[in-house]
């Protein structure tokens, strides 16, 4: 089934419909059976695949009353499950039926997660309830009789002119004298008890907006008069009205107000055409206010009232072309009811379509209305005649625009323009508040009138403006007439993110806009391209978000204040203190200098109040400073072969994650395993077994595995940190992120641990690292595996994952595209070369780098993407790292520490049991306060000395330290705990849960290692 073309799926991505389809129930009932009766609770909604459903309503006395036959693709039951009432009908199975149940839990998350439905239920309800209010109506129509006999009983023209009134979503006092030719002050003081019952008038203080002395029609009158003025009027007469009505506000300046006639009628052509004017007339004034600037002219000026009245009267005319035709006019209707009445060949030639409101002919209006108008506005008291452009001041009765201009003193003409400004910035933010219900296709297509609105919301921080601009970008880039189009929205969405405090999301959408402009220079496959760069930006922005709250969660030092000042304190105090101390340990003066300085960076890193390169990067710097190291020693690790091995490896995984075929590969992993819970544990094991040498990051791979965890347990029934969802979860959360030192290219930490090792040691070969770890993997992953069995009893599924609904999520991902060919094949080359080493006997990074530049030639890699998707922070800090291990041999600091420790731990040196068991409990008490790469680089360099004098080879000693540095027996403990608990949004598993799991961890490292050293000794990495 082909979700995209439902309605209610319609915007959303090929991975995004595949992972909804993940979480539906399928069912599948034989024709006649009853799926819901009328009157039940409300629980979930169906979406119909093949087959057909009856709706009935079921009468008092048990019959049946037909009333829709729904098909293929149709949704129902949705009402009962947005309102919570009860089934408005009975739904029968008309044919043998295939259906998806969605029940209210994964409808919550459906909407929470995917604005497009959101919107599409909020439209769907709106639709509902505008249904229900009719209905509603129609039974009121005692009322409506009421209504009609009042109003009829008024005298003329007050009954037309209420009923045309009701037509608009404005009036005001001005309007129906100029439009209707009698005195509302007049008429309103007759009849205030009569006319009470229609109109209510708004507050004087309301009216510096909305227009002075605006009249309100009742809300429970207002249908019933516009049915009454619809019902004595042809089409064309109503639309000859809404033309008059807009052309009225325009002449007063109010774009807004005439813009609105039309959006109340849902006319949005009309009601864009208009904001399209007014951004013009705007451009206009601006241009011409630099022009006046540059001739130096001051605002308010002679001058510059000279030519805004003479500019004025041109765009009047320009505007108007028929006015001086209508002096040759002289048998004007009465009233408007007339004028509707009147076939006259001026007001044909408009079209039926009211799409030129600014050119509505004033002959449809009546000379002696206006002359009507300016007399009544003459007699009444406090209402002096205003100029015709109701954005210019009010002027004293008599006095022309040029003679007050010249009257008026400087301060005051000032002080009339600002408020002027004030008053037409203010009608702007009612005008662009309009399009909070225009469709966004329609808006996109405006794109002037779009930018003015989406300004507008940034400026006011309007929410609706956000879910605007999501809807617009989530469609993709075919809804979009050009690159700039979609750059200016997220240029837009990025000062707005930034204004909300969302840097991250500024940031993103900033990179977006960067990447499309980068794409718009290239050749071809333009829509595929924007289509796979925003669901890497939107993988990226969850993973970023993920991250976010890890961080914040694993912080050993909450208080940040706090914190930096005593790290700081502490810093200076042991660079001090080991600058003044007598040497120890036969160590130089500079080697005194460079622990201390050492120390003060582990201070940073265990605070983490600055970022970790940074430290390392100051760290150098004093180093060459105080000259303890040649600027030559101090960066020598960024001149190393390790240092390019990682950074080419980080680039491979950025291809790896911008091609998408990680999802994809998941899913035919999942494909080849029983559709129950056991089957698809072992599915999510081995999905992590393959899946962990192809991307070189734990934190990568955990928060894509634990989602699709998350989503096996939603599509199989199983609820939030229930033992199936946390199981399934955990399952991932091992296999997919703590799995990455047995394999070399599983994480990019194991090629800097290492790099470490001074005297440049050759590291093993891919495939030997892969021989050497293979004992140690198989207990560890059986023992994980009997744990997780042992916690979670293969919990029942309430429905068993149907085989089908795979198919049809790798159905939606589609072909494999160009770049995922690319990305696979090089992946798989690289991977052969690297299991080769050892009869090519090329460099890790020499291997690396021919796949680097493969995927930079084909195009599967970009420049962009190597931009924003390699952690270049990363690399940065590694660099000094592998700098600070070849100081201290320098130095001698090496040689010290031998000396110390050996003596500290002789008894521990004796036997490779108890060297690496005592190892594995340091690291699991440094992680304590010292957490990932920076524990490693500490641990490495001061054991490797004692393990070589126990006879173990640098990488057994290496491989201990990888996996006892990332414990989570705390969750501050290990990034990657935490970014597996947050990447479900916390809702797979527990943090209890998780403890149980980190000991078993722990006890499934210690046994697996020691269980190994045998092995090890067999082949003699242990002597």
């Amino acid at each position: 089934m082909d979700l995209s073309r439902i309605e209610m799926f319609n915007g959303l991505s090929k991975v995004e419909l595949a992972r909804i389809l993940g979480m539906l129930d399928r069912r599948a009932e034989k024709a006649g059976a009853i799926l819901f009766r009328q009157g039940e609770l409300g629980d979930s909604m169906y979406l119909i695949e093949k087959g057909q459903v009856q709706l009935y309503s079921e009468t008092p006395d048990g019959g049946r009353q037909p009333l829709v036959l729904l098909g293929e693709g149709v949704v129902f039951g949705e009402m009962a499950l947005l309102t919570g009432e009860p089934r408005s009908a009975m739904a029968v199975a008309a044919t043998d039926l295939s259906l998806y149940r969605i029940d209210s839990e994964i409808f919550q998350k459906l909407i929470r997660e995917n604005s497009l439905l959101s919107a599409y239920f909020i439209r769907l309800l709106s639709q509902r309830l505008v249904q229900t209010n009719d209905r509603l109506q129609a039974s009121k129509e005692a009322k409506a009789r009421l209504v009609r006999e009042s109003v009829e009983r008024l005298p003329e023209p007050l009954p037309e002119a209420l009923s045309a009134c009701a037509m608009l979503p404005l009036v005001d006092e001005r309007m129906l004298e100029a439009l209707f030719s009698f005195s509302w002050e007049e008429t309103s003081a007759k009849l205030r008890e009569q006319l009470s019952e229609f109109v209510r008038h708004t507050a004087s203080e309301e009216n510096n907006l909305t227009g002075e002395g605006r009249i309100e029609l009742h809300a429970s009158v207002k249908p019933i008069l516009a049915e009454r003025y619809m019902e004595r009027h042809s089409e064309r007469e109503r639309e000859r009205w809404l033309r008059q009505a807009a052309e009225y506000w325009m002449e007063q300046g109010r774009w807004d107000a005439a813009a609105a006639v039309y959006a109340e009628r849902d006319d949005w052509e009309t009601a864009l055409d208009i904001a399209e004017r007014r951004l013009s007339a705007a451009e206009t004034e601006q241009e011409a206010v630099l022009n006046r600037a540059a001739r130096g002219e001051a605002p308010g000026s002679t001058a510059d009232t000279k030519e805004r009245h003479s500019r004025s009267h041109r765009s009047d005319r320009t505007a108007h072309p028929d006015r001086s035709e209508r002096a040759t006019h002289s048998d004007r209707p009465d009233h408007v009811h007339q004028a509707h009445r009147a076939d006259r060949s001026d007001s044909e030639t408009h079209a039926d379509r009211p799409d030129q409101a600014h050119h509505v002919h004033h002959a449809d209006v009546p000379d002696h209305a206006h002359h009507a108008d300016r007399s009544n506005r003459a007699r009444r008291p406090g209402h002096p005649e205003r100029p015709e452009h109701a954005d210019s001041p009010e002027l004293p009765a008599g006095k022309s625009l040029l003679d007050t201009d010249a009257a008026l003193s400087a301060a005051e003409t000032a002080a009339a323009v600002s408020a002027a400004a004030d008053t037409a910035e203010a009608r702007d933010a009612a005008g662009f508040t309009l399009f909070d219900r225009c469709p966004a296709d329609k808006l996109l297509a405006r794109f002037r009138v779009l930018a003015a609105y989406l300004s507008h919301c940034a400026a006011h921080k309007r929410e609706i403006g956000v879910a605007k601009l999501e809807e617009l970008l989530e469609r993709g880039a075919a809804s979009f007439h050009t690159d700039e189009e979609k750059i200016r929205l997220l240029e837009l969405g990025a000062e707005w993110s930034r204004a909300l405090g969302h840097k991250q999301k500024a940031l993103v959408y900033l990179q977006r806009a960067e990447r499309i402009a980068t794409h718009a220079e290239q050749a071809g496959a333009e829509d595929d391209l924007s289509e796979r760069s925003y669901r890497l930006a939107e993988q990226k922005l969850r993973q970023e978000k993920s991250k976010d709250l890890a961080a914040k969660a694993g912080g050993l030092w909450k208080r940040k204040g706090w914190s930096a000042a005593f790290a700081s304190c502490a810093a200076i105090g042991s660079m001090a203190g080991f600058h003044f101390m007598a040497p120890v340990a036969g160590l130089s003066r500079d080697g005194m200098d460079f622990i201390g300085i050492g120390l003060a960076a582990v201070i940073f890193w265990m605070v983490n109040v600055v970022a970790d390169y940074l430290v390392a990067l100051v760290m150098a710097m004093l180093w060459v400073l105080e000259g303890l190291l040649t600027p030559e020693t101090a960066l020598s690790g960024f001149a190393s072969t390790t240092w390019l091995y990682m950074l080419f490896i980080l680039a491979v995984g950025a291809a790896i994650a911008r091609s998408g075929i990680l999802y994809r590969l998941s899913l035919h992993a999942l494909r080849r395993f029983p559709a129950n819970y056991r089957g698809q544990l072992w599915g999510l094991i081995a999905g992590g077994i393959v899946l962990n040498p192809l991307i070189p990051s734990s934190s990568a791979k955990v928060t894509l595995g634990v989602p699709i965890a998350r989503t096996l347990s939603e599509s199989m029934g199983f609820r939030d940190r229930s033992p199936g969802t946390a199981g399934l979860s955990l399952a991932a959360m091992v296999f997919y992120g703590f799995t990455a030192p047995f394999i070399l290219t599983g994480s990019y930490t194991n090629a800097m641990a290492f790099g470490l090792v001074p005297g440049g040691a050759k590291a093993p070969s891919w495939f030997e690292w892969f021989l050497y770890a293979l004992p140690a993997f198989l207990v560890f992953a059986c023992l994980m595996l009997l744990l997780l069995k042992r916690m979670f009893r293969s919990p029942a599924a309430s429905r068993p994952i149907v085989r089908e609904t795979v198919d049809e999520q790798l159905n939606l991902l589609g072909r494999w595209t160009k770049e995922e060919r690319w990305t696979s094949l090089t992946v798989i080359g690289c991977m052969l070369l690297l299991i080769l080493q050892p009869l090519h006997g090329l460099d890790n990074a020499w291997v690396m780098l021919l796949g680097f530049g493969v995927l930079l030639i084909t195009g599967a890699l970009d420049t962009q993407t190597l931009k924003t998707s390699v952690d270049w922070p990363f690399l940065l800090f590694i660099g000094i790292a592998f700098s600070f291990a070849k100081g201290a041999e320098e130095l001698g600091i090496i040689d010290a520490m031998t000396s110390v420790l050996s003596s500290r731990m002789d008894a521990f040196l004796s036997s490779p049991v108890l060297f690496l068991g005592a190892v594995m409990v340091i690291s699991f008490l440094v992680t304590l306060v010292v957490r990932d790469d920076p524990a490693v680089i500490l641990l490495v360099i001061a054991l490797l000395p004692l393990a070589d004098q126990a006879g173990i080879h640098p990488w057994v000693l290496i491989f201990t330290i990888l996996l006892a540095t990332d414990p989570f027996f705390f969750t501050f403990q290990s990034p990657t705990y935490l970014l597996a608990y947050y990447s479900a949004e916390g809702k797979s598993f527990s943090h209890r849960q998780g403890q149980i799991v980190a000991i078993g961890y722990a006890a499934a490292v210690i046994v697996a290692v020691l269980a190994s050293v045998p092995y090890w000794e067999w082949i003699g990495l242990i002597r």
